[in-house]
């Protein structure tokens, strides 16, 4: 065998295990991180061929890209669930960010309605679900404007190299002198949490009046589905239901080729 191409071989074996000594010391959503960038760019170098696995390239690059993000993100709640004044933080902003998410949802009930929506829980704390998430990005969108700033000085005084001044800029800073290639992963998490603010910047900028009529709808077929009867001492249509509000009223839902429609009018026996 020549000499040559032993000597191909041997630094291939030592490339290789080198190679898989630094991807073993790796934490795990740093290795997720590794993961994406070698799955985007296999996706890129695919890409211009057309082949169809380059779409699968694509979509295991965000899988890990994502399980790196949320790694990152229960790590870090659980170092501010640990601080008294974190745990307090994040009673404000769950219990605000919850009764901010039912006070939305009874408004797009009342508008749907036209009526009480008090009458309308069990629709309201559905589509709490969907205010909520408008509520986080919301408050991307805010972080991404703030983060621009905050996260540019957080990078700076990262590579620094001294611990001291990250910490009085940042109390829920935490040295990690173990973390491997630190100052890299430090960039790219900022990075990462950037770029998932600005989408969800631009999706609040952009996206929103779609989002809503897809909520008016859902909560529509909700309140129509689950909150209405189809027996009543008034007569009804086959596409109708209607929801007792009291005193003689009651809201009519109709179903037709337009979606749900409702009114509120006075039931009448016989009628």
């Amino acid at each position: 065998m020549a000499t040559g191409d032993v000597e191909v071989r041997n630094w291939f074996s030592n490339a290789r295990s080198a190679l898989g000594e630094h991807y073993g010391a790796l934490f795990p959503a740093q290795k997720a991180y590794v993961n994406a960038f070698i799955f985007y760019g296999l996706y890129l170098s695919t890409k211009p061929f057309g082949w169809e696995i380059s779409e699968g390239f694509l979509y295991f690059a965000l899988f890990s890209w994502g399980m790196a993000l949320t790694s990152d993100l229960l790590s870090f709640y659980g170092r501010l669930a640990d601080a008294a004044l974190g745990k307090l933080l994040l009673l404000v902003v769950v219990g605000g960010g919850a009764n901010i998410a039912i006070a939305l949802s009874a408004q797009v009930v009342n508008e749907i309605t036209g009526v009480d929506p008090s009458k309308f829980v069990h629709t309201i704390a559905f589509i709490s679900v969907f205010t909520a998430v408008v509520l986080i990005h919301i408050a991307l969108s805010v972080l991404f404007v703030l983060g621009l700033g905050i996260g540019f000085i957080y990078l700076v005084v990262h590579w620094t190299g001294d611990d001291r001044p990250i910490a009085m800029l940042f109390p829920w800073y935490q040295s990690g002198d173990s973390v491997p290639h630190k100052r890299l992963t430090v960039t790219v998490r900022v990075v990462s949490f950037m770029a998932v603010c600005w989408f969800a910047y631009s999706w609040a900028a952009d996206g929103q009046t779609g989002y809503k009529a897809f909520v008016d709808d859902k909560a529509r077929w909700f309140l129509y589905t689950f909150e209405m009867f189809g027996n009543a001492p008034c007569q009804l249509l086959d596409s109708q239901r209607l929801a007792f509000l009291g005193d003689g009223q009651v809201l009519v839902g109709e179903k037709g080729g337009e979606g749900i429609s409702f009114k509120a009018q006075q039931c009448v026996v016989g009628e």
